[in-house]
């Protein structure tokens, strides 16, 4: 199977999700389908473990289940009202064009690396020659672990040990590969690259709808997100100057790992830019992705969001969290932020207690963390069965929406309302 007939199969992975994002965006902003695609490939990742638990696994089961899912969320789809969920502004041309070209990135970025990413040579030896495609290999031999559909996975170079790594994203590529004819980590690795292309794309798109709803006009968004994506290393700014300084030339920067500066030259932890995380650790960029339609709808629909808003929202946060229980944490702590401070501004006191909705999925993914055993992929700093780190993470946005509210509304409760009527 090639990667343009991954691709078909990804599309469809994908659809489940577009019933519930058109419904809360609607089908004229691209809103609509970024945030239905990313929440379809989340439930889809979770139908397939669902599958696997159930010892369903199988090219029959994939599919049954897969339409299940469809005929599930369009149930859930048209249960809703028709209007969109949140007003957005309207979606023109220019927009179009900014994202299409702010998505060009993504191939220009990945493609070059992916090509010689395990390129052969003439012998049929395979090169892997970066440090950072350590993580590419061990990707490849997590998604054999888990084609072999056992959950959880097996950590092939320390058995009979659990595989400890975030594996939920893996979960389709995996599959595709053991049900399609040939058996081989050439076949695997090529749906790991068209997966992780395609992830990338739906991630630029989340971070360009998230960067546009603070602009007037769509190409300052797309100046903002190809900045990000094209100099996101201030690390790579420390080395170019240190070597300037140094009288050394600037083609040492090929032989330097740049995202390991901050550990090498100041003895703190690597960070991660956005080309490395699109190429080598593409379960975190899903995982922020889902994070982006998260704050996305904190942006646009702000403390006075309608309830099914504020469920999109959830929805989207507990994904993100299925695929990095921090990062989807971290996201979650950061749109009760986001509220908190629109309530702030607008003194709708009363409506931050209805953002509680949005930690119910985040809480229930959490759970599913610790069922699966994806918790104890560990996190940093934190023991790897210490999960009540991301638990906290995962309710603090209850705490946030309801500690913020609690003074008000006891002052409020204090009020005489004939007397708040006269001043009135």
């Amino acid at each position: 199977m090639s990667a343009l007939a991954y691709t078909l199969i990804y599309v469809a992975a994908v659809l489940p999700g577009l019933p519930i994002g058109l419904r809360l965006f609607g089908t004229r902003h691209a809103a609509g389908w970024v945030s239905g695609a990313l929440i379809g490939y989340g439930l889809t990742q979770l139908t397939l473990w669902a599958v696997i638990v159930l010892n369903l696994a199988s090219a029959v089961g994939f599919v049954a289940a897969w339409l299940l899912l469809i005929v599930f969320t369009t149930g859930i789809s048209r249960a809703m009202p028709r209007e969109p969920a949140i007003s957005l502004p309207h979606w023109d041309a220019a927009d179009t064009r900014a994202l299409v070209l702010v998505l060009l990135l993504v191939p220009a970025l990945m493609g070059p690396v992916y090509r010689n990413l395990g390129r052969a040579d003439e012998s049929g030896n395979r090169y892997y020659r970066a440090y950072f495609t350590a993580d590419f290999v061990w990707h490849t031999a997590l998604a054999f672990e888990l084609g072999k559909f056992s959950l959880p996975p097996r950590n092939p170079y320390m058995t009979p040990r659990a595989m400890n790594y975030y594996w939920t994203y893996f979960l389709l590529p995996a599959s595709v590969a053991e049900m399609s004819p040939g058996n081989d980590f050439v076949k695997l690795q090529t749906f790991l690259k068209a997966n992780a292309i395609l992830s990338g794309l739906l991630m630029i798109s989340a971070l360009f709808l998230l960067v546009r709803t603070a602009t007037a006009h769509a190409w300052p968004a797309a100046l903002a997100v190809a900045l990000a994506a094209l100099a996101a290393s201030a690390e790579g700014v420390y080395e170019i100057v240190a070597l300037l300084r140094e009288g050394r030339p600037l083609s040492l920067l090929l032989d330097t790992n740049i995202d390991a500066v901050t550990a090498w030259r100041f003895g703190g932890l690597r960070i991660d830019n956005i080309p490395r995380s699109l190429w080598y650790t593409p379960q975190h960029t899903t995982s922020i992705a889902l994070g982006l339609i998260g704050l996305f709808f904190a942006a646009t629909g702000g403390v006075t969001a309608r309830p099914r808003a504020i469920g999109g929202a959830g929805l989207a946060l507990g994904l993100s969290t299925t695929m990095n229980p921090l990062l989807g944490g971290i996201c979650s702590i950061l749109y009760g932020i986001c509220i908190l401070y629109d309530g702030i501004v607008q003194r709708a006191w009363q409506r931050i207690p209805l953002h509680a909705l949005a930690a119910i999925p985040v809480a229930l993914a959490v759970a599913w963390g610790a069922l699966s055993r994806v918790m104890e992929a560990g996190m940093v700093g934190i023991a790897s069965s210490d999960v009540r780190m991301s638990v906290g993470l995962a309710v603090a946005l209850a705490a946030v929406a309801i500690a913020a509210s609690y003074l008000p509304a006891r002052r409020a409760a204090a009020v005489d309302p004939i007397r708040a009527l006269r001043a009135e």
